[in-house]
């Protein structure tokens, strides 16, 4: 091939250079992205006041759910203790009827 370019596909250049531009593409987008954040305004004290409401609205939130989920895993388990013992009666039962 001429121009030293012996074992090079004609169409190997060319995908290099746009998998390059590609690259160079995404990486120029994050780092706008990251001087944006780190050239935004500061948020107002309003804003953070609202972020910390909502914040703790969902953590009282979680903390219910997760106090109900543990009285209903309780009392599933306090269940479940019944049932093994009126099965254990049962079995008795049966086997003295034998």
């Amino acid at each position: 091939m001429p121009g030293g370019m012996a074992g090079v596909r004609p169409y190997g250049r060319p995908l290099c250079r746009l998998a390059a531009v590609g690259f160079a593409l995404v990486t120029s987008r994050d780092n706008s992205k990251k001087a944006d954040a780190l050239c935004a305004p500061p948020m107002s004290e309003r804003e953070i006041r609202e972020q910390l409401s909502k914040a703790r609205i969902a953590l009282d939130h979680e903390v219910a759910t997760r106090l109900v989920m543990e009285q209903q895993a309780s009392e599933s388990l306090a269940k479940i203790h019944r049932m093994r013992t009126d099965l254990t009666f049962l079995k008795r039962q049966h086997d003295k009827s034998k």
